[in-house]
């Protein structure tokens, strides 16, 4: 039964944008909920938990910080992704589920301005310079959005395989806080440019 769930959750995550992944608030966080996510985040999906049955859980207000902080670590891959807290019985945070639902979705459909790229990311190269790989700097010249759905950012660089993954991990953060894409799965599609060549497309 439970291998059948996880199937057809699987097969609705194929079918939708936005994915509201429902977890039960006694029950907390499973195997299965992180087996269906982490194969949202591969798909490129949009994201939210909710958290249903609160009214069971929630003794009082400091009850919901320990329980994201709960939720971010067993799922410490969804960090972009909103966490509602409601009741299906009684309709607490469905509205707010909802309005939150808009914003998501608005980031994740977002286009953002080539100018705006390369602006943000000066700023977050000029902050937090990546390492030396083997004795070399390893240099951005600069970026484009190449599409939306998730927003998927092409940066050109002079090393791409010496980019670490915790620097692909700042960069995708700071992209987001920076471009105002709130809880959206951004992307990133690292390409080599020779030194000395222009920045400018033909």
């Amino acid at each position: 039964v439970e291998q059948f769930s996880v199937q057809r959750s699987l097969r609705a995550v194929d079918r939708g944008d936005l994915i509201i992944h429902v977890i039960d608030g006694p029950e907390g966080v499973r195997d299965q909920h992180a087996q269906i996510l982490s194969y949202a985040v591969q798909r490129g999906k949009a994201l939210m938990l909710a958290v249903n049955k609160w009214d069971l859980v929630a003794k009082n207000d400091g009850e919901t910080e320990k329980y994201r902080d709960e939720v971010h670590y067993r799922l410490s891959f969804l960090d972009f992704a909103p966490i509602a807290f409601i009741s299906a019985a009684t309709g607490h945070g469905v509205r707010r589920l909802l309005q939150v639902a808009v914003r998501v979705v608005h980031s994740y459909r977002r286009k953002v301005s080539t100018s705006a790229v390369n602006q943000a990311l000066q700023k977050i190269v000029r902050a937090h310079t990546p390492p030396l790989a083997q004795g070399r700097s390893v240099k951005f010249y600069y970026g484009t959005q190449t599409r939306t759905s998730p927003p998927t950012f092409t940066l050109f660089v002079n090393r791409p395989g010496a980019v670490h993954e915790t620097y692909k991990k700042y960069l995708i953060h700071q992209l987001r806080q920076d471009l105002g894409l709130e809880h959206a799965p951004i992307r990133l599609d690292l390409r080599a440019r020779r030194e000395g060549r222009s920045g400018k497309r033909s």
